[in-house]
C-alpha cells in the first residue's frame, strides 16, 4: 500500500546485490529466471558523478552528526534524494539523520 502510484526504482547496488543471493544459495535456472523477470519491472538508477557526490554528502553529514551510515544505506538515501522520491524501509531509524529525506515505513513505534 505504501507504493501505490509510485514508480518502482531500483539502484544498481541493490539490483546487483540481488544477483549474489541466487548464486550463494544455488538457485536453478528456473528460479533465477523468475527473479530476472521480476527485476525487469524496475527502473535501474545508475550511479553518475552527481549521485556519487550526493552519496558522499550523505556519508559526511551523517558522520558529522555522530550517526554514521552503512555504505549501502547511504546509497539508498542518496538515490532517493537524487530522484526526489520517498525511501520505503522497515528500518526508518537508519535514515533519521539524513536531511531532506522522506521515509515511508509500515512499522510502528
Amino acid at each position: 500500500p505504501l507504493c501505490l502510484g509510485i514508480t518502482e526504482v531500483d539502484q544498481i547496488i541493490v539490483s546487483r546485490s540481488l544477483m549474489l543471493w541466487p548464486r550463494v544459495h544455488h538457485w536453478g535456472n528456473d528460479r533465477r529466471g523468475k527473479l530476472d523477470r521480476h527485476l525487469s519491472g524496475y527502473e535501474v538508477h545508475y550511479a553518475d558523478a552527481i549521485l556519487c557526490e550526493r552519496w558522499a554528502e550523505v556519508m559526511a553529514n551523517t558522520q558529522a552528526k555522530g550517526r554514521p551510515m552503512e555504505v549501502a544505506d547511504a546509497w539508498n538515501a542518496a538515490a532517493a534524494l537524487d530522484l526526489n522520491v520517498p525511501l520505503v524501509t522497515n528500518n526508518p531509524n537508519d535514515y533519521a539523520a539524513v536531511d531532506g529525506l522522506v521515509v515511508l515505513t509500515a512499522t510502528t513505534g
